[in-house]
């Protein structure tokens, strides 16, 4: 247990870091994106090494986050922003239309992986520290989730 609250403070302490850091660069909303490479970036290369088995961010503390980005973001609404919304809808549109391709795409993947108990069982894995045949299976799954009429293996 005080492995995962520590493991969760360092994360903690490096997104904020890397998040001021972005903060002082051009990048479009820095410590967003500033945490979310760094932490990313952490996970990748030593997440394996370091983390708790099974880590997974507090799901408390998690809801506790988005309430508070959704006090900040709606505290930022003002009639002048509800006159723009208009200039909006395209951007509105053009996210739904992203999501529900995502949603379609991850349920296609998801029926394909439920014919091979050995990718499921394996699911939540990077590719990398799977067997090379699992891999191939894999790379198969991935590619029979657009229906090809044709697949060179």
């Amino acid at each position: 247990m005080k492995s995962r609250l520590f493991y969760t403070a360092l994360l903690l302490v490096f997104g904020v870091t890397a998040g001021w850091l972005a903060s002082k660069t051009l990048l479009p909303l820095p410590w967003m994106i500033g945490s979310l490479l760094a932490c990313a970036a952490w996970s990748i290369k030593f997440g394996d090494k370091i983390a708790p088995p099974s880590y997974a961010f507090p799901q408390k503390l998690r809801k506790c986050f988005i309430a508070v980005i959704g006090v900040m973001i709606g505290s930022q609404v003002t009639p002048d922003l509800l006159r723009q919304v208009t200039t909006y809808i395209p951007s509105i549109f053009g996210l739904l239309i992203f999501s529900w391709c995502a949603h379609f795409l991850n349920y296609k993947l998801f029926l394909i992986f439920g014919k091979y108990d050995r990718l499921r069982n394996r699911r939540n894995q990077a590719a990398k520290v799977l067997s090379g045949g699992e891999r191939r299976l894999l790379e198969i799954s991935r590619a029979l989730v657009m229906k090809p009429s044709v697949l060179l293996v």
